[in-house]
């Protein structure tokens, strides 16, 4: 969704391959990248990937990084590693 705030109203987006729904997620905006990354989070079980959202083509992709531990720079969330919230 993006929100309008001169309108005060949401506008959907379509979005391609778009992450499994989830909640409990992290979410960070890079602006200067034009991307949003989220990670982790519940959904039908606990989560502990992580997807880039391109703000200009609306396309998400999985981003996978060998000996990657995310505790390294995201705080707070819920990941299969940290089944408990901080």
């Amino acid at each position: 969704y993006q929100y309008f705030m001169k309108e005060n109203r949401w506008t959907k987006w379509n979005c391609m391959n778009p992450p499994p729904k989830r909640f409990n997620h992290t979410a960070l905006l890079v602006p200067h990248l034009d991307k949003m990354i989220i990670f982790g989070g519940n959904g039908r079980v606990v989560m502990n990937d992580m997807f880039e959202l391109d703000l200009n083509t609306k396309v998400w992709r999985q981003v996978i990084y060998a000996n990657y531990n995310p505790n390294d720079f995201i705080i707070g969330g819920v990941s299969s590693t940290n089944p408990t919230s901080s």
